[in-house]
């Protein structure tokens, strides 16, 4: 995944308005394939938040180019993260800890 994203953003760096977008769209699109393979729907809904983030902040001028891509990086790790302590914290609860038993 790695290697795709070098391909693209070697190919977008003269057009560094679109650094942003394109960043987005090739995470969506990962994110939404690995989501429909494995059936996981926390997948498809990062894919959503890739999306909407990048389109709300593409509206936004300071937002744009490498900075804005920047920041999308940071926001799609956030909401990874908070994600990721849902599906913690539900799976805590299916499974609790054992009780030790005092010998």
């Amino acid at each position: 995944m790695f290697a795709v994203f070098a391909v693209i953003f070697t190919l977008l760096m003269p057009i560094r308005s679109f650094a942003m977008l394109a960043f987005a769209l090739v995470f969506a699109v990962c994110l939404l394939g690995g989501g429909l393979q494995y059936k996981e729907p926390s997948m498809l809904w990062e894919a959503f938040l890739t999306l909407l983030f990048a389109a709300c902040m593409s509206w936004f001028a300071p937002l744009r180019g490498m900075r804005g891509m920047g920041v999308l990086m940071i926001l799609v790790g956030v909401s990874m993260a908070i994600i990721g302590a849902f599906r913690l914290r539900r799976f805590l609860r299916v499974n609790p800890r054992p009780q030790e038993i005092e010998a």
